[in-house]
């Protein structure tokens, strides 16, 4: 039967009296930790240093903790790529280099402690003992704040990768890995009431864990101080069961939640299947006789609702996009799906506005993590409640404190309030020396010329303009050689560059980003690679064309089988840049702005159907896969500063082009009001554009602000001129786009003259032997149909990048994904359409050197049958992952009787298709691996290290 709504008289809520003047920040903070707190964390953390031997360290108070915190939340705010900038002279931070060395700000950070260790007891079972008293702190602050009408309970992550056991990874939150809180919040984002989790030993009752499991035990624990017939809860289907719903309706809390239908007893309830034949915006409910209800409303896909209050309710008519008709429809919503859409989110509000400003930091120390993260749940509460406060006080929004100004002010108080005031020294005031108190804080000024001497880069130092003349060795000050200068100017003398090579860029990134250590500086890992590793060793060796060789194939027998090598070799067409001997410049010519290439059609090539697969070994001969190196040319090589890599990329031709395109546009908006740049300005706006991905601020204009500005972006250009540069850049001329409805139209346009010159500059390095082919995002969530969603990648949202890469990282070759790529247009001659994915790995290769053994990696959204074949017919061997719909006449073993076989166990079948060995191999390891290669299969196996849950060791399979 439906439920019927029972009409609900609540009670009212509690009311606290609001402050009459408003709280500074630092007042809000301190209701959370007070002094005492700070004495305690003070106290405890000299008794480490003591019990570690640490001998130099010096004992430290409760201000120079609350210092360390203050500076911590600093830089959240500022986020800076490495802690070490903010005491460099160039990107000095004078409120942190003031307060406190970059020494002592590590050695605090490294000793801080809350608790005794010797007073942890032998047998404790509570795995966070280290950080409890800071968030039993918190939670008890937290308890004491007047709970609102909607609250939700949801889990929390705490980010961390580290080693722990009560590490969790939980698919779909920003930062999968890490440590898990239960939150108990309003609709606004303050927490009320927490659990930190740890497994079979989490904080909570075992007789509320065997009657409602342990989601819905994890509810009662976290409403147990809530009053009665006051709020409404909202939960999802981790927590919700049929005795819990009921639990909350005999203490007259109103909950909703999604429900998981095996936890109700089988209820009678329409399938998926049946509720979807009957369309969107169909709903089903049921109620029992204690007053549950059911709800099942079918939208996109099928949803699952509970409620001891209410279902269907009145329902309400919502628009959605239909995909078959491409328009919009208006469907019918359940009330109980508005209400729950509205309160839920209670939690990731809260857990977004800490993100905002987290005391980020790279340690190992999972304590450091929780310690600060408890600061920023802190921070976070504050100013809910500053704009609660405010509200009532009918402070206009205007005037009310954002969060990085109310962070940022509660870091400064703690920082200032209470220190004393550096003695005024006699005589004319200094202007190189500031005093702490100065209202410009963040001025990144030198401290005083001596010690902090601001000297300009290299490329800076030899350009002769601005009084920076050559560097010479003469001893005494000569005079600036500009005309109508009597300025007097020294040598400047700076680090010298001529270490830095590209064969070092190309070489000391070794290392893949989950390799790295938890470390500060990014130089910590092992980089000692030469110049000369650019180049393998293959001195000594006679290269051998592999055309020339048979592939041994060694069947079960152990018979060697010869698959003679044929290659049909492909006739590339005329090249869209010319490139002179010395790789110096690649003219641009019309092809490089044009996307208009004249290709003979093809007809798709049919699927492989008959290919006979057989057990047996792809067995190369190691001299047969000799790869003949190519070094980098010399003028690369002469390189010595970063500014002249980049200029070979971006060259003055591109900028150029730029400007001129650029112009052009501001003048197709606007004729009456032209806009000129020059390419020094172009220029400028790309080095503050590099700048800014360094040195990170809440919004572009603060670079330019009295608190957070850097003069190495405000006193090169304006902010307006900043804004008009970006407002009209263009890269090619609107007026010869296509229509949309255009057989040749190009979705990129805009930007395809860029996109083909750096091409054509990345492939005229040097390829390596070893080269990979994958998708890269560019990341952005505006409205674009371009816009693709990669669930795996760390950043989920943005425009899909093909990039062929080698194994250091560099890349040779990138296509942006227009889904055009399946159109006979953009294929060349006798290029054959092997499918969209496969045909975008044929056009990412065709500047890699045939028959000279090169090998392409990629996985099992490219790896096809005909797609191996053709590369191998080119002379370049590959690898893939594979999916096994793709593998006719499959024989390999049944995923479902392989994984019981153990781990390590492998499988390998062969074939040839067109001349092209084929090796189809299938591993166990945490889950099955199935590849295809061209070259090599499970012969010759080697031993590696795996963790083994079950035995809790370490084996090698």
């Amino acid at each position: 039967m439906p439920c019927t709504a029972p009409i609900l008289e609540l009670d009212d809520l509690v009311i606290v009296d609001p402050p009459i003047d408003m709280p500074t920040p630092i007042e809000y903070f301190m209701k959370y930790f007070n002094n005492t707190f700070f004495e305690n964390v003070a106290f405890n953390t000299n008794v480490y240093a003591v019990q570690n031997n640490s001998s130099n360290f010096k004992p430290t108070s409760a201000t120079e903790i609350k210092s360390l915190i203050a500076i911590q939340m600093i830089m959240g705010c500022l986020k800076y790529p490495k802690k070490e900038m903010y005491w460099t002279r160039r990107y000095r931070v004078n409120i942190i280099a003031d307060t406190m060395t970059k020494n002592r700000f590590f050695s605090l950070r490294q000793h801080i402690h809350l608790v005794n260790n010797l007073d942890i007891p032998k047998n404790n079972k509570d795995k966070f003992v280290k950080v409890r008293p800071i968030y039993d702190t918190l939670n008890i602050r937290c308890q004491q704040l007047p709970v609102e009408r909607n609250l939700s309970v949801d889990e929390q992550i705490v980010p961390f990768k580290g080693k722990l056991t009560v590490k969790q990874y939980m698919k779909g939150k920003p930062n999968p890995w890490g440590i898990k809180i239960f939150l108990l919040c309003g609709e606004s984002g303050i927490v009320y009431n927490m659990i930190l989790y740890q497994g079979m030993t989490t904080n909570i009752n075992e007789e509320l864990q065997k009657n409602f499991g342990l989601g819905g035990a994890i509810v009662v624990s976290l409403t147990q101080n809530i009053s009665e017939n006051r709020h409404f809860l909202y939960f999802d289907n981790f927590f919700s069961s049929y005795n819990l719903f009921y639990a909350l309706l005999q203490k007259k809390i109103y909950a909703a939640g999604t429900v998981r239908l095996n936890r109700f007893f089988q209820p009678p309830m329409m399938t998926d299947k049946e509720i979807s034949n009957l369309g969107r915006g169909t709903s089903f409910e049921i109620t029992s006789k204690l007053g549950i209800s059911l709800l099942k409303w079918y939208d996109n896909k099928p949803i699952n609702m509970g409620s001891n209050f209410i279902t269907s309710g009145t329902p309400e008519y919502v628009k959605r996009w239909d995909k078959k008709n491409k328009e919009f429809v208006h469907i019918e919503r359940p009330e109980v799906i508005k209400l729950y859409n509205k309160s839920m989110g209670g939690v990731d509000k809260h857990d977004q506005l800490v993100s905002y400003y987290r005391m980020h930091m790279k340690s190992k120390k999972w304590t450091l993590r929780m310690i600060f993260h408890a600061f920023d749940m802190a921070v976070a509460n504050c100013w809910l409640e500053y704009i609660n406060d405010a509200n009532v006080l009918k402070i206009p929004k205007n005037r009310q404190l954002a969060l990085l100004d109310f962070k940022s002010s509660l870091a400064e108080e703690y920082i200032l309030v209470g220190r004393p005031t550096p003695p005024r020294k006699r005589g004319r005031p200094s202007s190189a020396s500031p005093s702490v108190s100065n209202v410009d804080i963040y001025d990144i000024s030198p401290k005083c010329a001596k010690s902090l001497e601001f000297r300009p880069l290299l490329a800076v130092s030899q350009d002769q303009t601005s009084h920076y003349p050559k560097y010479d060795e003469k001893k005494e000050a000569t005079r600036c050689k500009e005309n109508k200068c009597t300025e007097l100017v020294v040598s400047v003398s700076v680090m010298s560059l001529k270490d830095f090579q590209i064969t070092s860029l190309l070489t000391e990134w070794d290392k893949s980003e989950d390799e790295f250590e938890y470390s500060e500086d990014e130089n910590d890992f092992d980089g000692n690679e030469t110049q000369n590793a650019y180049i393998e060793n293959v001195s000594n060796v006679e290269f051998i064309d592999i055309n020339k060789l048979p592939v041994e194939i060694a069947n079960t027998n152990s018979e060697l089988v010869s698959i003679p090598f044929s290659y049909d070799i492909v006739e590339p067409c005329s090249s869209t840049a010319i490139v002179d001997d010395n790789i110096n410049n690649i003219a641009i010519n019309q092809n490089i702005f044009s996307s208009t290439n004249t290709c003979i059609p093809r007809v798709k090539v049919q699927k492989p159907a008959n290919l006979k697969w057989k057990k047996g070994n792809l067995i190369t001969n190691n001299i047969s896969l000799v790869h003949n190196p190519v070094t980098l040319p010399t003028n690369i090589l002469n390189f010595d500063s970063p500014l002249a890599f980049f200029s070979y990329f971006f060259t003055d031709e591109l900028f150029e082009k730029i400007k001129n395109e650029s112009e052009l546009y501001s003048t197709q908006k606007n004729p009456n009001k032209p806009y000129s740049v020059s390419v020094i300005e172009l220029k400028r706006y790309v080095g503050i554009c590099l700048y800014a991905s360094v040195l990170h601020v809440p919004n572009v204009r603060d670079y330019w602000s009295d608190q957070l500005g850097f003069p190495q972006i405000y006193e090169v250009m304006s902010q307006k001129r900043f804004e008009q540069i970006r407002q009209f850049l263009h890269f090619n001329n609107n007026e010869t786009m296509l229509p949309k409805d255009h057989e040749n139209n190009d979705r990129l346009h805009k930007i395809r003259p860029l996109v083909d010159y750096l091409n054509a500059k990345f492939s005229s390095i040097p390829f390596r032997r070893d080269l990979a082919i994958d998708e890269q995002l560019c990341a952005t969530k505006a409205k674009n149909y371009l816009k693709q969603y990669l669930p795996m990648k760390p950043h989920k949202w943005g425009y899909k990048l093909y990039v062929l890469s080698d194994s250091k990282g560099f890349s040779y070759k990138f296509k942006i994904y227009t889904g055009q790529e399946n159109q006979e247009r953009f294929r060349l001659q006798n290029e054959q359409d092997l499918g969209s994915s496969a045909n975008v790995v044929i056009r990412l290769t065709r500047e890699v050197p045939t028959n000279e053994n090169y090998r392409v990696y990629f996985d099992n959204y490219y790896t096809t049958v005909p797609l191996m074949t053709a590369l191998y017919q080119k002379g370049i061997l590959s690898i893939g992952t594979v999916r096994r719909n793709r593998i006719p006449n499959c024989k390999l073993p049944d995923e479902k009787n392989f994984k019981k076989q153990i781990r390590g166990t492998s499988y390998e079948y062969i074939t040839s298709h067109k001349g092209a060995p084929l090796s189809n191999v299938v591993w166990k390891d945490n889950k099955l691996v199935t590849l295809m290669s061209t070259y090599c299969g499970v012969e010759p196996k080697s031993s590696i290290e795996r963790y083994e849950k079950k035995t809790k060791k370490k084996n090698n399979d």
